[in-house]
């Protein structure tokens, strides 16, 4: 059963990756919006022709599913896709680490949940963790530097708390309000697809692939056939990454994680997904040609060591 765990967690790594290739030749904002906005209708139709009983709409939580539209999908995956056009996927995957941290503070300070002093440690080495990550900038990263952090850094970070955010507001709706969260994912997946949609328009007109930068990746000739021309190849790799997204994020790691809950606790799976940025810095070594940093594997192993503090008597609960 511990092979699924990794399955998952090499599996979400891998979405880093794609995610990072697809930037390449798509503007983030069309990206994110198709992306959304094809995985929230397959999301509403499987629940209107399967679990119909599962449709509810009441007026009173209609503010709590536009947060999920809004934190949940729209900020946090825009910022991410936008953040991934200046940093590597594997920093974008290890900064995704924080996610435990940024919800413990917002449990903290919106709904006075009480953290132990091991947490509060935790919580400090683990945000203490990204100091050396930030302080190694590619060539790339240094130009976009705004203040001691790069454009993809900043973004990074307001991605992992919007997303961190969203999952306190979707306990919310499932646990307290009795959602389904396939109702809510679809529903805010399709809202905030087509909100990323309008103001891809706006911005850029209906123009959603990026425009030709000499970049191209290393295995692409081995899929496309050689008389297709750029914007073709951007077409055609933008559309494989964003199939590739939604059946391995939205449809098999969503169901695959509810699978795993069944055998072991949240905070089990949580702790294991610290393992997910070392999958994710062989992928963008390998396939896209990002560099092994010394910074990066200490920011990890400071990371681990902060989730360790923070969930260590559920762990030891867990293991005995």
């Amino acid at each position: 059963m511990i092979s699924l765990v990794l399955l998952m967690y090499l599996l979400m790594a891998s979405t880093f990756t794609v995610a990072k290739t697809a930037v390449l030749y798509m503007q983030p904002l069309y990206f994110i919006g198709f992306r959304m906005a094809i995985a929230g209708i397959i999301l509403l139709a499987y629940v209107m022709l399967f679990k119909r009983e599962k449709i509810a709409w009441h007026r009173a939580d209609l503010p709590l599913f536009a947060q999920i539209a809004l934190f949940h999908i729209y900020c946090a995956y825009v910022f991410e896709f936008w953040g991934l056009q200046y940093i590597s996927s594997a920093k974008a995957c290890l900064l995704y680490n924080l996610s435990p941290f940024f919800t413990a503070l917002f449990s903290y300070f919106l709904f006075k949940y009480t953290l132990s002093y091991c947490q509060w440690l935790g919580l400090i080495v683990g945000f203490c963790a990204i100091i050396p990550i930030f302080a190694s900038h590619s060539l790339q990263e240094s130009l976009s530097n705004i203040t001691a952090f790069s454009v993809g850094e900043i973004c990074m970070l307001i991605a992992v708390a919007s997303a961190a955010y969203g999952w306190i507001v979707m306990k919310k709706l499932v646990v307290d309000k009795g959602y389904s969260s396939l109702w809510i994912n679809g529903t805010g997946m399709f809202i905030g697809g087509i909100a990323a949609l309008i103001q891809a328009v706006v911005l850029y007109g209906f123009h959603p692939l990026m425009p030709k930068h000499g970049v191209i990746e290393r295995w692409s000739f081995l899929l496309l056939p050689s008389h297709l021309d750029y914007y073709q190849t951007a077409l055609v790799i933008s559309v494989v990454c964003m199939l590739f997204l939604i059946i391995v994020t939205n449809l098999i790691g969503y169901n695959l994680y509810a699978y795993l809950l069944n055998v072991y606790s949240p905070t089990f799976l949580s702790f294991a997904g610290s393992m997910t940025p070392l999958f994710a810095v062989v992928f963008g070594w390998f396939l896209l040609g990002e560099p092994l940093t010394m910074p990066f594997f200490v920011s990890l192993a400071m990371t681990v060591l902060g989730l360790y503090l923070f969930y260590g008597d559920e762990i030891r609960v867990v293991r005995s």
